[in-house]
């Protein structure tokens, strides 16, 4: 990772000045992968199982890894200036985000079942969070083994994002004194441009057979003691080497278009133009009152490509599926109330409306598959953004040393949430005869239902010196956050009924944080604990046990620090975070049924920083 930054202010009098802020961030992210995928598990026909061994790595010149490049870069020209009572400010940017992978590679070998190698038979542990396989998995270079090939693969992907803001804001008081009050009005504009471009080939053709003379000299053993999540795994499997696998100088005259894959990329240009008004009042020494509205248009077109194939003639297509356009206007309400009722304590009221967009790849007018996997992407020009109108009433009560405690309320009238949904299609069903009888696992964001959410926050933080003044070194911050959330006017393609008790997606039950910490003479200590309970991740459009939930999780972090120097000072730090080796885990329905996990144990961070 790097990182380059840039600041600087110049006042042309006390009425007006001007700033510049540059930012540029860029990483490499090199990995090798190395998979065992056991498939079909559920076919009572050992025929019908297999299990595939996968390598994924790059060229020579990424270090035969996958190389991920991201960039981002930003930069703001702004400023402040002062017309007599009318004040004005304004701001200019331009920022671009990249990312790029050169010669992604990917080469894979599958085994069938057979009665020597019952794959379905070979597991322990079905009905528990992580089932695991006790099979001995045969060498790809095994005499009379029939691996064959499966995959082999080389691609290029490049996404890049450009996005030019500008604002102006105005403020102007009218009254001063205890009843004062002044109006801000401003402007805002936002164009956005994204591409996704892939060029994906395909070597598991005939012709591609000339790259593997000699590939079973070339293998390593990449599943082994220390790199698995428990001693049941088995080790010892073997691999096709990456660095041979990136010493290969493909030529695409050899290769196949792989369009079912290029048929994910798109085109999309966003433009909003945002304008508002707000009235500021203040009612004796204690009242605050501010009203407002905000009007957003937005422009958004977008691109993409659809893959056919002609069954009879057995060729395919890729072709531009023109520009859709999906133009809209928001109007945008608000109104909060501050109260301080005592002089330590203060009572907070608003009513808003909001809006949420989806992200891009969920708006562009494609099919994409990937037929190895049997899986399926799509995409809705005509997804409305989720709109809320959302209601909030809280206190805080602060202490005569450092701490508060505070409690709110907050309900949200959400309409066309927008969900990431999960289906199983056959290829007759999406368009693609030629694979009628395979059934696609098929990814596709939609407006699934309307939502209420209603909820209550509980926050505290203290330092100890109300018990001793020697203890105000330490401290505590502590918050929880309850979320009940009900669904209702859901879309006919998920199958709901009323009797579902569906959640709203991405909304967790509970959630929890914890810190203590200890500051005293340039020393800084902080123990910070995080809770979530398990949520929607994704819907499935036939079965509430398919939904994809995100498992609960428990986060306990340490970090430290000390500080010390005058004119110059330094710091020296040391950070571990995840110290529970809390995995990364999704299932399905039930919590037993594992979809995904990984694990990424405790990470430890350490380092100096000078500040002149």
């Amino acid at each position: 990772r790097q990182r380059y930054s840039l600041g600087i202010d110049y006042n042309f009098n006390p009425l007006h000045r001007i700033s510049f802020k540059g930012i540029y961030n860029r990483r490499h992210d090199w990995e090798n992968r190395y998979r065992l995928s056991f498939k079909k598990l559920d076919k009572s026909d050992y025929e019908d199982q297999s299990i595939v061994i996968q390598t994924k790595g790059g060229s020579s010149d990424t270090k035969n890894r996958r190389l991920e490049l991201q960039q981002t870069m930003d930069f703001t020209l702004d400023g402040e200036h002062q017309f007599g009572k009318l004040s004005m400010d304004w701001a200019l940017s331009m920022s671009r985000a990249t990312e790029d992978r050169p010669n992604e590679r990917y080469i894979a070998f599958k085994l069938k079942g057979s009665d020597t190698y019952p794959w379905s038979d070979t597991f322990t542990g079905l009905d528990t969070k992580q089932p695991y396989s006790t099979a001995t998995i045969p060498s790809l270079a095994a005499d009379g083994v029939s691996w064959k090939l499966d995959e082999f693969t080389n691609q290029n992907e490049a996404i890049y994002e450009n996005e030019f803001k500008g604002r102006i804001n105005f403020t102007l008081p009218i009254n001063e004194g205890e009843y004062g009050n002044k109006i801000k009005f401003g402007y805002k504009y936002t164009d956005k441009n994204k591409r996704k471009t892939v060029e994906f080939w395909d070597y598991d053709t005939d012709a591609g057979e000339i790259y593997l003379e000699g590939w079973q000299d070339h293998l390593v053993t990449e599943i082994r003691n220390g790199f698995m999540p428990g001693s049941q795994y088995h080790t010892g499997t073997t691999f096709v080497d990456p660095e041979w696998l990136g010493s290969i100088e493909f030529d695409e005259s050899n290769a196949t278009r792989n369009l079912e894959e290029e048929a994910g990329n798109y085109k999309a240009n966003e433009q909003i133009h945002a304008g508002y008004i707000r009235f500021d009042q203040k009612i004796g020494n204690n009242i605050d009152i501010t009203a407002g509205v905000r009007v957003e248009h937005t422009r958004l077109k977008t691109s993409g490509y659809l893959y056919q194939y002609d069954e009879d003639t057995e060729e395919e297509s890729l072709t531009p599926t023109g520009d859709f356009t999906n133009n809209y206007t928001n109007v945008l309400p608000s109104l909060l109330f501050k109260w301080e009722y005592m002089p330590d304590a203060i009572l907070r009221a608003s009513v808003t409306k909001s809006i949420s967009r989806p992200k891009y790849s969920a708006l562009i007018a494609n099919k994409s598959f990937k037929f190895s996997d049997e899986e399926a992407t799509i995409g809705d020009p005509n997804v409305k953004p989720t709109r809320s109108w959302n209601f909030d009433i809280s206190t805080e009560r602060y202490f005569k040393s450092v701490g508060l405690v505070s409690l709110d309320f907050f309900y949200k009238d959400i309409k066309d949430v927008n969900v990431e949904t999960i289906g199983y299609y056959t290829g007759t069903e999406l368009g693609v005869p030629a694979y009628a009888d395979v059934v696609f696992e098929t990814t596709q964001h939609m407006n699934a239902y309307d939502a209420r959410i209603w909820g209550l926050e509980f926050a505290y933080q203290r330092d100890f010196g109300f018990i001793t003044p020697a203890l105000r070194c330490l401290g505590f911050y502590g918050n929880y956050t309850y979320t009940h959330s009900y669904t209702h006017n859901y879309n006919e393609s998920l199958g709901i009924t009323d009797k579902d008790d569906v959640k709203m997606a991405g909304s967790p039950e509970h959630s929890a944080n914890a810190s203590l910490y200890f500051e005293k003479s340039g020393f800084n200590m902080r123990l910070s604990y995080n809770f979530a309970s398990a949520f929607v991740s994704e819907m499935n459009t036939k079965s509430r046990n398919l939904d994809v939930y995100y498992d609960k999780v428990n986060y306990l972090d340490l970090n430290a620090s000390y500080t010390w120097g005058n004119s110059t000072k330094y710091t020296v730090y040391a950070e571990a975070t995840n110290l529970l080796n809390q995995p990364l885990r999704y299932y399905y329905g039930d919590s037993f049924r594992t979809k995904q996990v990984e694990y990424y144990g405790v990470k430890l961070t350490a380092g100096i920083k000078v500040a002149f």
